[in-house]
């Protein structure tokens, strides 16, 4: 686009017929070009090498036009590159601390924390946080607002347990030298879920498989029918159980889950992963009933038990 008699580029607010992105297109070449006339007549109040990289510091610039007194912008040159707009990192200094922001947008979400851009900035800085392992409660319950006992709040913790007991007793291919047939069937496995309960390797583990089988909708993921009736069994004596030793046990289970999320959710090598699910693993199975005061009601005895629950 030529610019208009006199040398002066177009205004975007002087083109009122443009559409509003051909009118963001053309702000954004506007401004480049302002800059670029800027780095080579602005005068840095500082200029020196950092690792290399040649730094310039100015008090005065079209950057720092919409900032307080006392903001300062340092401009790092690319190795190798000149000091065109494209060849330079800016970065936003804030006075009288050592805080360094990489962006406009993030220095004027923190000069207004109430602003929409600042409120969509703190959003994502939760999510990422969260997926770098961060504690489940401190990220996510402020920002959703629900409650402990939520499924949803669980499901994280409760899928990776019961992935992990179904794996236990999922199909392994057959050792050297022995046949396929020799493969335990879908009756064997669902006998060795129900024994993996029956001997009582954690409260968590049995409510971690009433939530993950009580779906009709899921019943394509269990080994057989009668782990579906043990898991709807559990279910349904989690629903009836008084509202005390629900709140009780699901104190318990929190207590537990934020180290949980930080084992199976932090990025590590598969042998480092490996080895803190099964401490998580550990940590989990290790719980018992009688640890939680009133719980012991929750599975009261149909059949003589330690767990009270008939296998049949």
């Amino acid at each position: 686009m030529e610019p208009p008699e006199g040398g002066a580029p177009a205004s975007a607010d002087d083109l009122d017929h443009l559409s509003a992105q051909q009118r963001r297109l053309l702000q954004r070449k506007l401004d480049s070009e302002a800059i670029r006339r800027l780095d080579a007549s602005a005068t840095p109040i500082k200029t020196f090498s950092r690792a290399g990289r040649q730094v310039r510091v100015f008090d005065e610039h079209r950057l720092l036009a919409d900032l307080p007194a006392g903001w300062l912008l340092e401009q790092v040159g690319r190795p190798g590159k000149s000091h065109a707009l494209r060849a330079c990192d800016n970065f936003w200094l804030e006075p009288s601390t050592d805080r360094r922001f990489d962006s406009l947008r993030k220095v004027r979400a923190h000069l207004d924390p109430h602003s929409e851009e600042a409120m969509i900035i703190a959003e994502r800085n939760q999510d990422n946080l969260a997926w770098q392992g961060a504690d489940v409660l401190d990220v996510v319950e402020p920002k959703r607002q629900k409650l402990i006992s939520d499924d949803e709040e669980l499901a994280l913790v409760l899928d990776a347990i019961v992935f992990e007991v179904e794996a236990l007793h999922s199909y392994r291919p057959p050792p050297a030298g022995r046949s396929s047939r020799h493969a335990p069937t879908a009756e064997e496995m669902a006998r060795r879920v129900e024994a993996t309960i029956a001997e009582g390797p954690s409260a968590f583990l049995a409510f971690a498989l009433a939530h993950r089988h009580e779906d009709e909708g899921k019943a394509e993921d269990e080994p057989s029918a009668s782990v579906r009736d043990v898991a709807r069994r559990l279910a349904s004596r989690w629903r009836a159980a008084p509202l005390a030793a629900r709140r009780a046990f699901e104190a318990l289970a929190a207590a537990e889950r934020a180290e949980t999320v930080r084992s199976l959710g932090t990025k590590c090598k598969s042998s480092e992963r490996a080895q803190r699910l099964e401490e998580a693993r550990c940590r989990l199975f290790a719980l018992r009933p009688d640890d939680v005061d009133g719980f012991d009601a929750l599975y009261a005895a149909e059949a003589p038990g330690e767990w009270g629950v008939a296998f049949d």
